[in-house]
């Protein structure tokens, strides 16, 4: 019951700052939610991080009087309600940044959304989508396939292309797919690569997968 009254309580929070963004119904979208993603290393606004041997720090959230997990709840219903986007990966090294994926009739792209550029958001508290996006690739696939995102890793985001129609089990984890791809973050024109699973995180799944097939 506290848990349901948490939920209704960010809901019409979310109302309250005002839903700016239009509901758009996309076609032949077909997204999954992705409730568990690999550990990955996630500093703090104030948390040196490392890039090529040089130190730099993480840029402070744009919070707007906001807690952080308030943000992100946020946005994730600004987003469900632009686009229908329920897959939602936030950059662990800039919480400023959201990436995320969109299939449509044109093509399947890969966006990120920034806090910082958002001048809507900064001044009221109101995603202002449109303002925050970045489109950083499309790709016009064949009929009946899609792209799903899987995670950033590395300054990478991952992802795979699949069937739209393909619906993975309960347990499944799309880090052990065997066409994973990525295109790097922070550059302009990413080109699609082949995305190899370190031995770590392949463990990593496999464990997960087996104790999520364990309670079923």
């Amino acid at each position: 019951m506290k848990k349901l009254c948490l939920l209704c309580g960010v809901i019409a929070l979310f109302a309250l700052t005002g839903a700016a963004c239009t509901v758009k119904t996309p076609e032949n979208i077909n997204v999954e939610v992705k409730t568990d993603q690999p550990a990955v290393a996630t500093p703090s606004a104030n948390t040196p991080a490392t890039d090529a041997g040089n130190t730099t720090v993480a840029p402070a959230v744009v919070s707007n009087g906001q807690n952080d997990e308030l943000i992100e709840t946020k946005f994730k219903l600004a987003i469900l309600d632009f686009w229908q986007v329920r897959n939602v990966f936030r950059d662990p090294q800039n919480k400023n940044k959201f990436y995320y994926v969109t299939n449509f009739s044109d093509g399947s792209d890969i966006w990120v959304y920034d806090l910082s550029k958002d001048k809507t958001y900064q001044k009221d508290g109101t995603f202002n989508i449109p303002e925050g996006n970045t489109l950083l690739f499309n790709q016009k696939l064949a009929a009946g396939f899609e792209f799903r995102g899987v995670g950033i890793v590395d300054n990478k985001f991952v992802f795979l292309e699949t069937r739209t129609d393909n619906s993975s089990g309960p347990c499944t984890s799309l880090w052990l797919s065997s066409n994973l791809e990525y295109i790097n973050l922070g550059i302009s024109s990413p080109t699609r690569k082949s995305f190899t699973v370190s031995a770590e995180l392949k463990k990593s799944e496999e464990q997960k997968m087996a104790e999520c097939e364990k309670n079923l």
